[in-house]
């Protein structure tokens, strides 16, 4: 249960300090930034929830290495391919979202590792 916590906790979270660092909240007010920081995790739900069910599998059958590159891997995946559904086009521009979603993964199984 603590895997789980910590990729909804912190993936989304990765995603929202990346999307705001890239330029998103440059002219935010609190209330859009609080706003858009709901919106991030409402978005997030889903490729955390998958992305932990991957480190789940590997958990027993995976080193710890191999297990947290994987995830990683399946976490770009899984947040291209969610960004390619929401926005409904598939090209280079979708690179970096998913590279975010790999490090979010990676930085998740890794504390998940630590947690256990």
């Amino acid at each position: 249960m603590k895997r789980l916590y910590i990729f909804l906790g912190v993936g989304p979270l990765i995603f929202f300090v990346w999307l705001f660092a890239a330029g998103a909240g440059q002219y935010m007010t609190p209330l859009s930034f609080l706003l858009f920081l709901v919106v991030t995790y409402a978005a997030g739900v889903i490729p955390a929830s998958l992305a932990c069910f991957v480190d789940h599998l590997l958990s027993d059958r995976a080193g710890d290495f191999k297990r947290a590159g994987i995830t990683a891997l399946a976490g770009c995946i899984i947040v291209a391919a969610t960004a390619a559904i929401i926005f409904q086009r598939v090209d280079l521009g979708l690179v970096p979202v998913g590279l975010v979603g790999g490090v979010a993964g990676l930085v998740c199984s890794l504390l998940s590792m630590k947690a256990a």
